[in-house]
Order: structure tokens, then C-alpha cells, then sequence
């Protein structure tokens, strides 16, 4: 397994060729006055590269200890790779 960044200045890391990680958002839950159009642009910033190339992601809620919560995307080049089936398993 690989930690190594796929460019410079990007939350992307490569797990292996295949498999990527990357935070669904760059903050926890936002309360109801945080959702600005700035905030908006920036969780679009890290959820939008996977939809656009067509990758298949899973967000899985990670719980913070302030109580509120932030997710982790796994992407994967094939539908059928068996992180997906690992992945629910450890969200369960």
C-alpha cells in the first residue's frame, strides 16, 4: 500500500491503483446558518471530481467527538471491487 499524494496540495491518497480516500467534506456537519455558497463550492471540491469522472464512491459518516460528524468517500475503479463489501461492513 501506497500513502504517497497524487499531486501537490491535494487530499487525494492513493491507496493503490485502484482504490482511492479522500474526505467528503473539508469541515464537520455544518449548523444551518453555515451552509453558504462558499461552503457550498467547497464540499462541491471534493465530492465533484469522482462524480465527474464516473468513479464509483461510497461516503461513509465518520462520528467527531464534538458530537456532529464528517465523511470519508472511498472511490474505486470497478463497481464490483471487493472494498465496497469491506467498507459497509466496517460502517455497520
Amino acid at each position: 500500500m501506497s500513502g504517497t499524494s497524487v499531486a501537490p496540495g491535494c487530499a487525494f491518497k492513493t491507496i493503490s491503483q485502484a482504490i482511492h480516500q479522500m474526505p467528503a467534506t473539508p469541515f464537520a456537519a455544518l449548523e444551518k446558518g453555515g451552509y453558504t455558497p462558499a461552503n457550498r463550492l467547497r464540499m462541491l471540491g471534493l465530492t465533484a471530481p469522482a462524480s465527474l469522472a464516473g468513479l464509483p464512491v461510497l461516503t461513509i459518516p465518520v462520528p467527531l467527538p464534538s458530537g456532529l460528524s464528517t465523511g470519508l468517500q472511498i472511490m474505486v475503479v470497478d463497481p464490483k471491487s471487493p472494498v465496497i463489501s469491506w467498507a459497509l461492513k466496517l460502517a455497520a
